[in-house]
């Protein structure tokens, strides 16, 4: 076997002929394709945008991207009469309460990996509510007579005033403790009530607004035993003498102011005979 040894200048040439070969092919390898990044799109929204404070509203900040959603960085909210501006990692979804009218800038943005961002501003506007203030009735109760003798009859009242009209006035109540009357009507009440036992009687009357509102009075009606008059007996023998034995119709009865019969027990005693009658 034979056995060439290669000189240092022949291994030389061979090292550069490697070399420009090396050289050569990595010349002729094609640039890398560079992918163009796509820029995320905002969306932004409020619900409601207008109203009467204070009012609560929705603010949604959230985006799409042709890259897919993960490529979306952070996602910001901007209103600067409020004082707020703040981002998060993912989209934002709150609640804020409007205390104040006047007109709110809400701005949004998305930015993605890349740098790329995009931003949208939506206005919203809320106005203080003009809606005037309810005025509460005003309820009048009377009772005509408000004291007298049982049985005795009283006109009772219920009826009111209203700044708002006294057809705000939807409702009229009338209560009489004692009596167990409790009554309701859509127009002002106007009755009689008779008071046949003594006592003192609550009279309550209430009147109520459309809106609900209402307003109370009360009246004491006093119910007085009534006077006693005394009645006056009457008694007769007919005849009154003569000579024993003899007969005599003997009869009692009375009078009184309260009435006949208001009497109602008749005695007759005749000491002697141990007569002791009660009718």
């Amino acid at each position: 076997m034979n056995f060439k040894i290669l000189t240092t200048k022949t291994l030389l040439l061979i090292i550069a002929l490697i070399f420009t070969a090396v050289v050569i092919l990595n010349s002729c390898k094609p640039d890398p394709i560079e992918i163009p990044n796509n820029p995320p799109v905002v969306n932004v929204s409020a619900s409601p945008i207008e109203g009467t404070v204070p009012l609560g509203s929705r603010i949604k900040v959230d985006g799409t991207d042709e890259d897919g959603k993960s490529d979306i960085a952070s996602y910001s909210l901007e209103i600067k009469e409020l004082g707020i501006n703040f981002s998060k990692p993912q989209p934002i979804d709150t609640l804020l309460t409007f205390s104040n009218p006047g007109e709110y800038n809400v701005k949004g943005t998305v930015r993605d990996k890349s740098g790329d961002s995009d931003s949208k501003n939506i206005n919203l506007k809320f106005s203080k509510d003009t809606t005037p203030e309810n005025n509460i009735p005003v309820a009048n109760v009377s009772a005509t007579p408000l004291e007298g003798e049982a049985p005795f009859e009283s006109r009772i009242k219920v009826d009111g005033t209203d700044e708002d009209g006294i057809e705000d006035i939807k409702k009229y109540f009338l209560s009489i403790e004692g009596l167990g009357l409790d009554v309701m009507k859509s127009s002002p009440i106007d009755t009689n009530i008779v008071f046949s036992n003594s006592g003192e009687y609550n009279v309550r009357g209430i009147v109520e607004d459309s809106k609900g509102a209402r307003d109370t009075l009360e009246v004491l009606v006093s119910v007085n035993e009534p006077e006693n008059n005394i009645p006056v007996a009457n008694v007769s023998a007919s005849p009154s003498q003569g000579e024993a034995p003899f007969e005599s119709r003997i009869k009692v009865d009375g009078t009184d102011e309260d009435g006949i019969e208001d009497i109602k027990k008749y005695f007759l005693s005749i000491e002697g005979l141990g007569l002791d009658v009660m009718k």
